[in-house]
């Protein structure tokens, strides 16, 4: 059983991306499957409390 990350690739790049930028404050994402199947989908995105 493969994953799939291709039907949500834009929305998963963007917030690594924004995880990985020094510039943005965002530094945590969390990802998880979308409903019953193999597709990957971001869940979330944040700043740590503190980091504001």
């Amino acid at each position: 059983m493969a994953v799939n990350l291709s039907r949500n690739g834009p929305a998963l790049q963007e917030a690594y991306e924004q995880v990985v930028n020094e510039k943005s404050p965002t530094d945590w994402a969390l990802f998880t499957y979308e409903g019953n199947s193999n597709d990957i989908r971001v869940a979330g995105t944040g700043v740590r409390r503190g980091r504001e």
